[in-house]
C-alpha cells in the first residue's frame, strides 16, 4: 500500500529542546505513539468492517501489532516514526479498485485505508496538539 505520513514539523526541535533542558520525555512520547498506532490499526479494522470489505479475514487480521505474518508494525522514536500497514498482497488492489483477471470487469474499491486515514489524520493531530500542550504545562512557566 502507498505510504501516508503526518507533517510533525518542529517536533524534533521541541524534543531537543527539552533535552537539553534537562527533560526527558521519551518513554512518555514513546508509550503515546505506542498507543496511537494501536488506534490507528482499530480504525482500519472498523473500516474494513462498516464498509463491509469483502475478506477471509486475512486481511482484517493482517491490521494488529503481532499475531500475523502479514502485519507491518515498526515505531522508532527519532523523528516520531510510526509505520503500520499490511503485506496482504490484494490490499491495496481491495482499497482502491481492480480490474477482474480477465480485465473486463472493474471493481470498486472499498476505501477502507483512506478513510481510516482521513478519520485518524483528525484524531492524531489533535491528541499531539494535547499530549504536547500537557507536557508543557506540567514543565511550567519557563
Amino acid at each position: 500500500m502507498s505510504m501516508r505520513n503526518f507533517d510533525l514539523r518542529g517536533l524534533d526541535q521541541w524534543i531537543k529542546n527539552l533535552r537539553e533542558a534537562g527533560v526527558s520525555m521519551e518513554d512518555e512520547l514513546d508509550n503515546w505513539l505506542d498507543a496511537m498506532g494501536m488506534g490507528f490499526l482499530s480504525e482500519i479494522q472498523e473500516q474494513i468492517i462498516r464498509m463491509h470489505v469483502v475478506d477471509t479475514r486475512r486481511l482484517l487480521n493482517s491490521f494488529t501489532r503481532s499475531g500475523s505474518s502479514d502485519h507491518i508494525w515498526r515505531r522508532q522514536m527519532g523523528r516520531l516514526l510510526l509505520e503500520a500497514g499490511t503485506n496482504v498482497e490484494y490490499a491495496q488492489a481491495v482499497n482502491d479498485g481492480h480490474w477482474t483477471k480477465a480485465k473486463k470487469r472493474w471493481i470498486n474499491g472499498r476505501p477502507y485505508f483512506d478513510v481510516a486515514f482521513a478519520v485518524f489524520q483528525n484524531l492524531f493531530n489533535a491528541e499531539l496538539e494535547a499530549k504536547l500542550r500537557d507536557i508543557t504545562e506540567r514543565l511550567g512557566p519557563s
